[in-house]
């Protein structure tokens, strides 16, 4: 004869099973860490690439341009000397720029100075001229005047005066005595902030070695 089995038995049964399935599939609850020991150390973050692209480094600076050598300035006016005109410190502040020509056959240096006083400041270009001449001395202690040289050009855009002149220097030569077989030459260059006065003196031979150079200045002149 079989037992009849109570339908509330069978609804225990099944869910004690289920119980049991969700226990073992679950995994054990986490419980507190042991004392001393730290938490698991979080994955770290991966950086997203950026959508924006990366700023361009900025130019290398440029040297700034050597002026050339020798070059001097004065009156907006530029020039270049070259040997054996040997540029050095000014005698005096009124020289805008000075240099030196070695003597020549035992004879003394020779000199060029460079003045410039300012828009309209200096003089006439004809009054400079006609001053410097005076300086120069026939042998019997005449003018020289009627000797001289002179001359009106361009260079460039730029008007120029030229003059030379022969005998004794009666100036003097650094504060010294006059300086007899002596040769001057000289220009007014018309700049663009007033003129500018060039004046190389000494014995003529050593002026002579020079000349190309002074010329060569002249021609510089921008």
């Amino acid at each position: 004869m079989h037992r009849r089995i109570d339908p509330r038995t069978t609804i225990s049964i099944l869910l004690g099973v289920c119980a049991l399935a969700s226990a073992c599939t679950r995994g054990p609850e986490p419980g507190p860490l042991p004392e001393g020991q730290p938490p698991a150390a979080a994955a770290p973050a991966v950086a997203q690439p950026t959508s924006q692209p990366a700023e361009p480094a900025a130019p290398a600076p440029q040297p700034a341009a050597a002026a050339p050598a020798g070059a001097h300035a004065a009156g907006g006016l530029t020039w270049t000397a070259a040997a054996p005109l040997t540029a050095r410190a000014p005698k005096s502040k009124m020289r805008a720029a000075e240099y030196g020509v070695p003597g020549v056959d035992g004879k003394a240096d020779a000199e060029l100075t460079v003045f410039y006083f300012g828009p309209g400041q200096g003089g006439s270009v004809d009054a400079n001229l006609e001053r410097w001449i005076g300086q120069m001395k026939r042998a019997d202690g005449s003018p020289a005047m009627a000797d001289a040289k002179r001359a009106k050009r361009k260079v460039g855009a730029i008007e120029v005066s030229t003059l030379d002149v022969a005998g004794t220097f009666s100036g003097g030569m650094g504060g010294g005595g006059p300086v007899e077989d002596a040769r001057m030459l000289a220009i007014v260059a018309v700049g663009p902030e007033g003129p500018v006065f060039f004046k190389l003196v000494g014995p003529a031979v050593t002026v002579a070695s020079a000349e190309q150079a002074f010329n060569g200045l002249v021609e510089s002149l921008h």
